[in-house]
């Protein structure tokens, strides 16, 4: 499955650059770079750059600048709202950078990741967000379990909550059908479910034994 790498786009474009060699981007997989109309002499010589590194080292990639009329911060979310659902497509891998840019483009393009949480989860998106530090000594890194809580919060009942609260550092489905009183098959259907919003991962198959992620404890602060 090709990859489709976003990065938001402002006067250096070695934040493109080094999400470009960092998530192995090659032949056939697609790249945008988003910015603000109008677009700035500065943006496009970053972008320019871009295009150069992929023509001489990234074989068959064709970065394409999307531009967007910066008018209000609702309007603005709204328009990558509809870019990014033009090019969702089931199962495929994500990667978008937010390093660089305005910072109205950068919180609205991490909004509308958000808003479109739902349909990333029912497509099976591999969503992975990064965000470079400005002085290029790290990276941070948002894996798809954060916007997953949205759409799984959507369709939480009480059992979800009470089967999570019960969830110990590796609990076995056995423990967890002695804890909430339900039938084996009950609990495994909320397992895999938690699995599929990346609120729990199986740390083995037989038995089944289970563990929370990093972001089940986020559920609770959704008010």
């Amino acid at each position: 499955m090709n990859k489709v790498f976003i990065a938001t786009l402002g006067f250096d474009e070695k934040f493109v650059i080094g999400g470009l060699v960092r998530n192995s981007i090659s032949k056939g997989d697609k790249v945008f770079l988003l910015t603000i109309e109008p677009v700035d002499e500065k943006v496009l010589t970053a972008y320019n750059r871009v295009k150069e590194f992929t023509t001489n080292y990234v074989k068959g990639v064709e970065p394409k600048l999307i531009s967007f009329p910066l008018t209000s911060f609702t309007d603005l979310t709204r328009k990558i709202i509809e870019f990014l659902d033009s090019i969702l497509k089931k199962k495929m891998s994500l990667y978008v950078n937010l390093s660089g840019g305005m910072r109205a483009l950068i919180l609205s393009t991490y909004n509308a990741l958000f808003f479109l949480s739902k349909k990333l989860t029912d497509y099976e998106i591999l969503l992975n967000v990064e965000v470079e530090l400005e002085n290029r000594t790290g990276i941070f890194r948002t894996g798809p379990g954060f916007f997953n809580l949205v759409a799984f919060y959507s369709d939480l009942t009480k059992s979800d909550l009470n089967l999570l609260e019960l969830m110990s550092e590796k609990s076995s489905l056995k423990e967890l059908v002695e804890k909430t009183g339900l039938q084996p098959s009950t609990v495994s259907k909320k397992l895999d479910k938690m699995k599929k919003f990346g609120l729990v991962e199986v740390i083995s198959k037989k038995p089944l034994i289970v563990r929370k992620t990093e972001y089940a404890d986020f559920i609770y602060l959704i008010k």
